[in-house]
């Protein structure tokens, strides 16, 4: 990329030119390695085919023990396809998972900016921007509605008492 002689060529532009190169080598080999597998495993079924119409007519101990060696083969590279298939369709299920989680982030983030305050009014009506007056005017604030509370409830206990002593509906 340092040797770009071209002007009118962006960094951008051959960046996405050399993945999509790549992408295309990366699925021509992968096509290549199927094939080949594919054809190594029509090979070993024939091959045990050919060896088990064998034992049908001589029956020997070697073939047996060619047949069960092509029989864990085919099993193994069974079992490896099943492997990589299984991986492929976790790794797809994790990409769609991380897809949805990108627009549900912004969507709380957005939320979250438009439920967060920003500005305040204080005690004097002055209006404040500042993120820590704004935390300390609102923990006074509730400072203060618990006070009161507490001197409510003080206020409704000796109501109570003048009243129930007063009250001309408890009879002694």
């Amino acid at each position: 990329m340092e040797t770009n002689e071209n002007e009118l060529t962006t960094v951008q532009n051959l960046w996405t030119t050399s993945k999509a190169v790549l992408r295309g080598k990366f699925i021509a080999m992968q096509a290549y390695l199927k094939k080949i597998e594919t054809f190594q495993i029509i090979n070993l079924i024939l091959h045990l085919q050919e060896l088990e119409e064998q034992k049908q007519t001589k029956a020997r101990t070697s073939r047996r023990k060619k047949i069960v060696k092509i029989r864990t083969e085919l099993n193994d590279m069974k079992t490896k396809r099943t492997t990589q298939k299984i991986n492929k369709s976790r790794s797809w299920i994790f990409e769609k998972i991380y897809q949805i989680d990108k627009p549900l982030t912004r969507v709380i983030k957005k939320k979250r900016e438009r439920t967060q305050i920003n500005k305040v009014r204080n005690e004097r009506g002055e209006i404040t921007t500042d993120t820590t007056k704004i935390q300390r005017i609102v923990r006074n604030y509730y400072k203060q509605l618990h006070v009161r509370k507490f001197e409510d409830v003080g206020e409704m206990h000796t109501f109570l008492d003048k009243d129930v002593h007063s009250s001309h509906f408890y009879s002694t």
